[in-house]
């Protein structure tokens, strides 16, 4: 898969080629891609070791934090030529990646349940050794499909980037058909291909 830089005026009204993004064939309708641009003032993972290390300070911290300086991340909207087929799969990965959550839930409340409520498990009986392994082995193997189905999603989709001066869009992780068909649309039409 390839990129293509496109006027933002062009991604944001569709002005593209009809070639789908993703499989290069003829798209049968439009993607609405909704890609954020800025992360100004979000309460993010550094904030999360506050709560971790300070527990009851953490959470006043965050909840402040979170109160005082809101998301103001911006956001891009742009319409991409799509099809059905790129759609269903990236559904169906999606499908997938919730019900591997599902597992390491389930997993999750199995574990609380034999070691948690149950205070008459003897962890020294080999069933109950063999259970609770299973359990384990359920949740990291549903892990790891999680982590991999994350990263099939992302091949599945593209990507979406605007540059500094706000002027251009760049598609990532599209196919090569459509980055030609849009390159061969801004020769016809003389803009620039790249910023």
């Amino acid at each position: 898969m390839v990129g293509v830089t496109v006027f933002v005026d062009d991604a944001v009204c569709g002005r593209l080629p009809a070639v789908c993004a993703k499989t290069g064939g003829p798209s049968d309708g439009w993607l609405t891609v909704e890609s954020p641009i800025g992360r100004w003032g979000r309460v993010g993972t550094p904030w999360l070791l506050v709560l971790a290390f300070l527990p009851p300070v953490g959470w006043g911290i965050l909840l402040l934090l979170a109160l005082l300086a809101p998301d103001r991340t911006e956001t891009l909207t742009v319409q991409v030529p799509w099809t059905e087929v790129a759609q269903q799969r990236v559904d169906a990965l999606r499908r997938r990646k919730w019900a591997l959550w599902g597992a390491i839930a389930l997993s999750a409340a199995g574990l609380v349940a034999t070691l948690g409520l149950r205070g008459d498990v003897n962890v020294d009986d080999m069933t109950a050794q063999a259970g609770l392994a299973v359990l384990v082995i359920v949740a990291v193997t549903a892990f790891v499909g999680v982590l991999v189905t994350d990263s099939q999603i992302v091949r599945a989709s593209i990507a979406v980037g605007l540059d500094g001066s706000r002027r251009w869009v760049t598609f990532d992780h599209v196919h090569p058909q459509f980055r030609d068909a849009v390159k061969a649309q801004q020769r016809r039409s003389g803009a620039a291909s790249t910023p």
